[in-house]
């Protein structure tokens, strides 16, 4: 079951470097490159005037180290350190960029971190500049996170209007996604209970392919870890059964063992409804998010009986028997 969406910038960005470039790439458009001055300039300058080709991306100061990205033109320098993950700065950020802005003379200057908004040398960012920057260096200093460039996309809804920025906003809000465990879950993880419960989930799943084995052909799923725990059984009458664990089916309705088939031919959907409710399983449900795969599930009560593998092998059996 292929359940991840995917998205037109999957394994091409990989790294600070190309994110940056994309970064730049998307600047081209001028209504996002005019809300990303505003942004960075609080309507100083005249963003009407800002063109793309002001932007330069690993810009050579020839003594001061490399900024990820310039905004350069006859009145005014902006240097951009850019972050995509927890990596430490170098000994030369971010002084070395300051002393290249202190030794160009222009009225408008600016040093900005653009990193995830948790970055954890945020502080030693500044830090280091603290006594080191002074009113006459006439140097502004900013952070700006990952997520106040999202949200420029958003509220311009430009998301909404253009689908690749609709893409690109769904990447960064994929690379950028902040991760919080709560101690509910963390009592969870640190528990051998739940490990344990998989690893019997996984051993029922194998105990009933057993059973089956005798009826019907099936083949386990070779899916990675954390997409899916199970067999299929395929059939040349125009439908395919899975049953075992899906885990997004599993995230989504919290039912560890689920039964599915998917077919073109609504004759075949229409019978394993009406199996279903003859054998007292819950009533298959569709969704965008099934990558239209009808789930029925086993109930928590069958589960619960001790010779539930026999059970659930039965229902099995009946279901492939009554589809024929």
């Amino acid at each position: 079951m292929n359940y991840e969406d995917s998205n037109i910038f999957d394994n091409i960005i990989t790294n600070e470097n190309s994110l940056t470039e994309l970064f730049r790439n998307f600047l081209r458009f001028k209504v996002f490159r005019e809300a990303f001055v505003d942004l960075i300039a609080h309507n100083n300058i005249d963003k009407s005037e800002v063109f793309h080709n002001f932007f330069q991306t690993q810009f050579y100061t020839e003594k001061n180290g490399i900024p990820d990205l310039v905004l350069s033109s006859e009145n005014y320098e902006y240097v951009f350190e850019i972050k995509v993950h927890n990596t430490e700065l170098t000994n030369n950020q971010p002084l070395g960029y300051l002393d290249y802005l202190r030794s160009i003379d222009k009225p408008k200057k600016g040093l900005f971190l653009i990193a995830p908004e948790n970055y954890i040398y945020k502080n030693v960012f500044f830090d280091r500049l603290v006594g080191n920057i002074n009113d006459p260096d006439n140097v502004k200093v900013e952070f700006i996170s990952w997520q106040n460039i999202m949200k420029l996309i958003s509220d311009n809804e430009l998301d909404e209007t253009s689908p690749l920025f609709s893409e690109y906003l769904y990447y960064l809000n994929y690379w950028f996604k902040t991760i919080e465990i709560d101690k509910f879950n963390l009592n969870i993880m640190f528990s051998k209970d739940f490990p344990d419960s998989i690893n019997k989930v996984c051993e029922l799943i194998d105990r009933i392919a057993d059973s089956l084995k005798s009826v019907s052909a099936i083949k386990k799923s070779n899916e990675g870890f954390l997409g899916e725990y199970g067999y299929y059984i395929k059939d040349i009458n125009n439908y395919e059964l899975f049953y075992g664990i899906w885990f997004p089916y599993w995230k989504s309705t919290g039912n560890p063992i689920t039964i599915c088939i998917k077919s073109e031919n609504v004759d075949k959907i229409e019978r394993f409804e009406n199996v279903c409710i003859d054998l007292n399983l819950p009533k298959p449900i569709t969704s965008d998010n099934l990558n239209d795969w009808l789930c029925t599930y086993i109930a928590r009560d069958i589960i619960e009986q001790k010779n539930c593998d026999i059970i659930i092998a039965d229902k099995m059996k009946e279901i492939k028997q009554r589809m024929k």
